[in-house]
């Protein structure tokens, strides 16, 4: 009985330290970056779905030549 008792209390200790550290960490704004970078132009393009939200996409043109293209996905 008192294992499990400390079982127990252990473990809503552990949500309610998790929950406090998660509203925490989310409670703080973050602060875009405001310098441009120096590897090229960045545009930023949205493009509107069928169900109402949109997808953001950022192209970098370089400077001088490629050698070729870089497409990252993130979810």
């Amino acid at each position: 009985m008192t294992l499990s008792c400390l079982i127990l209390g252990g473990g809503i200790l552990y949500l309610f330290v998790t929950l406090c550290l998660t509203a925490l960490v989310l409670r703080f704004p973050r602060n875009p970056v405001q310098d441009k970078p120096d590897w090229g132009e960045v545009t930023e393009t949205v493009i509107p779905t069928t169900n109402g939200g949109s997808l953001e996409a950022w192209r970098v043109a370089p400077e001088g030549p490629t050698l070729g293209i870089v497409v990252l996905a993130h979810g």
